[in-house]
């Protein structure tokens, strides 16, 4: 009878406490056993460790089966490509410095071979090093789950940044990569050039809103030596960044193999539960971080009792970044004819299941001038480009049929006449890969897109495209400029009656719909 007696009494008083509390937020009551459920039910351990990866970081647990603890690169990389452990902020988070104005990365880009396949384990081992630091200071009562980084730019060259191989290299790299940015605090880029901060305009859409993290200085070292003496303790830096440490350059040699495993044995991993507490805190702390997570579940736990056919109901519903495009006048909107004279696309007409058929004839997008113009008319073709999204999107629904509902579509781009002018100007890629970041949800509606006409330009343009495209990628056929290869594909799998006469089709085709 005590126990039922206090199991009614907590019943009430937890119901009238969350009863008031939701009811001032707005919130449903049925928040109430997620919100127990999330407090009282530890999850997994959880840390930005080496050993937590598969729970944390799961696009990264690959580091733990490279032997990464025992490799020893080449003299070389470390000669050449140096970084290194500077020493601690005041909350015991490692500072890592990264000399990268001096990595030579077209050097071994364009050697390939064992040297290429080295440099890429040197980048994962510096992640994983990166994660085992933060064991060093870390403690039950001061979990460190966090690090500091510099990247340091001096010396950075056109000759780096003028080679699209090594580009490309870099860019799929960082995305390979990019988790990493969840254990980061703070990143600091500095001795910014010209050519570095064109770098780094081309690694924000890979980078997305891990960006935001990042600070960007230039080359005026009493404008940044401040900023980093405001939140890095001066003797835990290197003379060049404003420190007195005459030994932090030289810290990199402690990461020799018989070192290592020293160092990161000073601490003991923390128990799920300390952890855990440290989560609640910070989530209590800020009830917009807490309630934005109770929603979430709470969905989560609703579309999994009642299904999501009903639920998700249009297409911008289920690609929530997608939204934009329809508060606007996009459906309205008349881009001027300077641009749909010269960025032709059309909805050709559609699939065996239904699916439209679009096609953009890219290779002839003259983006370049549109990008050095700038002003109005790039203003304009920014809302050229997003009316297309939101075209392609609205499309589904021409012959979709309660029985029989169409959810995605086709794609065919034409890359033919596409030259070297376009992929030779920094601004026009770093625009390029800009905008498919953006719109890169929407290639979630993509049930197959064939590139044709893929000269050697092209597929340099593509091959900077995946690291931002990611997955999606692979519904994308890439093909060359032998039409007699690609020819019968695209027949396989459209009706002729739904091509133009140059992709396969009759002579008398006219496109279903033709912008420009």
């Amino acid at each position: 009878m005590r126990g039922l007696f206090l199991m009614s009494s907590f019943k009430c008083l937890i119901g009238f406490t969350f009863g008031n509390v939701s009811a001032r937020m707005g919130l449903p009551y049925f928040y109430l056993p997620v919100f127990l459920f999330l407090v009282l039910v530890p999850p997994p351990g959880s840390s930005y460790s080496i050993d937590n990866l598969e729970n944390e970081i799961p696009t990264l647990k690959y580091l733990k089966t490279e032997g990464l603890d025992k490799w020893e690169a080449p003299q070389g990389l470390h000669k050449n490509f140096p970084y290194y452990l500077s020493g601690f902020d005041e909350d015991n988070r490692p500072i890592w410095v990264m000399e990268f104005g001096k990595w030579d990365v077209r050097g071994v880009v364009e050697k390939g071979g064992q040297d290429l396949k080295d440099l890429e384990k040197y980048m994962d081992q510096w992640v994983y090093r990166m994660m085992e630091s933060m064991k060093i200071k870390s403690s039950p009562d001061n979990l460190v789950d966090e690090v500091i980084i510099i990247f340091d730019m001096d010396n950075y060259t056109l000759l780096q940044l003028n080679s699209i191989p090594t580009v490309a290299f870099l860019l799929k790299k960082i995305q390979q990569l990019r988790d990493a940015m969840n254990f980061v605090e703070t990143g600091y880029v500095v001795n910014a050039n010209f050519m570095a901060q064109a770098l780094v305009s081309m690694v924000r859409p890979v980078m997305g809103q891990d960006m935001e993290k990042i600070e960007v200085y230039g080359t005026n070292k009493e404008s940044w030596v401040s900023k980093l003496l405001k939140k890095l303790p001066q003797d835990q830096l290197a003379p060049g960044y404003g420190g007195i440490s005459a030994t932090a350059n030289q810290l990199w040699v402690l990461y020799r193999r018989d070192l290592l495993s020293d160092i990161c044995g000073l601490r003991p991993l923390l128990g799920s539960s300390a952890i855990f507490n440290k989560s609640v805190t910070k989530a209590l702390n800020s009830p917009r971080t807490m309630m934005s997570a109770l929603g979430k579940f709470c969905t989560f736990l609703f579309l999994a009792h009642w299904g999501t056919s009903d639920v998700l109901g249009r297409i911008e519903d289920r690609i929530p970044s997608l939204k934009g495009l329809f508060r606007g006048d996009l459906d309205t909107w008349e881009a001027p004819p300077y641009i749909q004279n010269n960025y032709r696309y059309y909805l050709s007409g559609f699939d065996y299941d239904n699916r439209p058929i679009w096609v953009v004839e890219f290779g002839k997008w003259d983006v370049r001038k549109i990008v050095e113009g700038g002003g109005q008319p790039l203003r304009d073709f920014d809302k050229y480009i997003s009316q297309a999204v939101y075209r392609v999107i609205n499309s589904t629904t021409l012959r979709s049929t309660p029985e029989n509902p169409v959810w995605e579509v086709m794609g065919i781009s034409d890359f033919d006449c596409y030259s070297l002018h376009q992929l030779n100007s920094l601004a026009t890629m770093s625009y390029i890969l800009k905008r498919a970041r953006e719109l890169r949800d929407a290639m979630q509606l993509l049930n197959n897109g064939y590139c044709i006409n893929v000269n050697f330009v092209a597929e340099r343009l593509i091959n900077m495209l995946r690291p931002i495209l990611g997955r999606e990628m692979e519904r994308v056929e890439v093909l060359g400029t032998n039409k007699s290869k690609w020819l019968p594909i695209l027949l396989r799998r459209f009706p002729q009656d739904q091509l133009p006469f140059w992709y396969g089709g009759f002579r008398n085709f006219i496109p279903y719909r033709l912008y420009g």
